[in-house]
């Protein structure tokens, strides 16, 4: 819940925590539902953006990355859920 005493500045900083929460847990999703597809769209990108002109990655066997990123990704969402939980107390 938003403090009356926040300023304006720290009502957006916690708007912008909650979408990047919203961010992480879908991408945590997609990491868990659709990981090969995730290579995939990644080796894409690399190559349409970037120019990278590397082999397609294929489907994974081994699921160690996958671990990683999702630890990752609950790291970064229980962080983000702190800090915005009590902006103004959580400021130092």
């Amino acid at each position: 819940m938003l403090e009356s005493t926040m300023t304006r500045q720290e009502k957006y900083l916690v708007f912008i925590l909650r979408w990047w929460i919203a961010l992480f847990i879908a991408a945590t999703i997609g990491f868990i539902v659709f990981p090969n597809q995730i290579l995939e769209i990644l080796g894409t990108v690399g190559h349409h953006i970037f120019g990278w002109n590397s082999p397609g990655i294929g489907p994974s066997t081994e699921k160690f990355w996958l671990v990683l990123a999702v630890s990752l990704m609950v790291i970064l969402i229980t962080s983000a859920i702190k800090a915005q939980t009590n902006i103004v107390a959580n400021i130092l």
